[in-house]
């Protein structure tokens, strides 16, 4: 499975955290869900090029985050509200959106990923440079 099945495999339970602790429209959901792709997306296959997959495995592992791996989760958390915003999302809105959904996906792809590197290159199709598009069939 990629990174894409194994999200949209749990879509629901992301859609019902974020509608349930919310409550945002259908609407705000639906722009929620693109905005989440897109951070992850974009993240992730930056580290990738950038780096390679030793910070993400750091990251998405029961270790404790270095130094590298905060700086990735800043990043993607900075990512995701730049894109929330960009969407329609107001500021209220999205911080209380990254705060749920942040843990989520990191929860999620670490108890896949458990920092062994052949998992995570087999979710991010063993190319980190198919995570953009693995990603765009988030939801």
């Amino acid at each position: 499975m990629d990174i894409s099945g194994l999200l949209e495999e749990h879509s629901d339970e992301l859609v019902d955290l974020i509608k349930n602790q919310l409550n945002l429209n259908s609407d705000e959901v639906d722009r929620t869900l693109k905005s989440t792709q897109e951070a992850v997306g974009e993240t992730v296959l930056s580290e990738v090029q950038k780096n390679g997959l030793g910070t993400l495995l750091n990251l998405f592992s029961d270790d404790d985050n270095s130094e590298d791996s905060n700086s990735i989760l800043k990043d993607l958390g900075s990512q995701l509200l730049k894109s929330l915003l960009s969407n329609g999302i107001s500021k209220s809105k999205a911080q209380g959106i990254k705060e749920l959904v942040l843990p989520f996906i990191i929860k999620l792809i670490s108890s896949k990923v458990g920092g062994k590197s052949d998992l995570l290159s087999g979710l991010l199709g063993n190319n980190g440079g198919l995570a953009s598009d693995l990603l765009k069939k988030l939801f």
